[in-house]
């Protein structure tokens, strides 16, 4: 049985022109609310909320670091009802991280753009990869402040604590 990777680097942004993102006709857009579950050492459990339009879609996901790129990731889709019950296994120390999602099409990968409520400058540009060498290049409109892959300070978890 193969185990899942997330081979993935991330990327403080400057926050991008959200019309040009809303307008562009290979993005789409979402809503997310992850709420993260009290979990074991090395290990991070989360749920997600998903809006697509009218389309909510629910998931249970648990990762486990690799490397600073690489991450063990088992995702599932699950009920609203599964959904609301693993809400009683919430970390009491982290509240409900909301964000939209852009996902931007670029040569030949997804740059998914996390907008937050909390910035008004900035944002998080994850870049999922078939390798830990693969290149990553963005598209002139999208501004790279510094690559932050393997910064703790930058994780959703971390940002939840705010």
């Amino acid at each position: 049985m193969s185990v899942p990777f997330e081979i993935e680097r991330k990327y403080l942004i400057e926050i991008p022109d959200i019309s040009w993102l809303e307008d562009h006709p290979a993005v789409t857009k979402s809503e997310i609310i992850q709420t993260y579950l009290v979990a074991s050492e090395g290990e991070e459990r989360r749920v997600r909320m998903r809006r697509e339009g009218d389309q909510v879609t629910y998931f249970y996901t648990v990762k486990r670091k690799i490397t600073a790129v690489t991450r063990e990731e088992n995702e599932t889709v699950i009920s609203k009802e599964a959904y609301q019950e693993r809400l009683s296994e919430a970390d009491p120390n982290k509240r409900p991280l909301e964000k939209t999602r852009y996902c931007l099409p670029y040569k030949g990968l997804c740059i998914e753009i996390d907008v937050y409520p909390f910035w008004s400058y900035q944002a998080i540009a994850e870049v999922e990869l078939p390798n830990e060498e693969a290149p990553v290049c963005f598209p002139p409109e999208i501004k790279i402040i510094r690559e932050v892959t393997g910064e703790k300070a930058f994780k959703n978890s971390e940002l939840a604590k705010r």
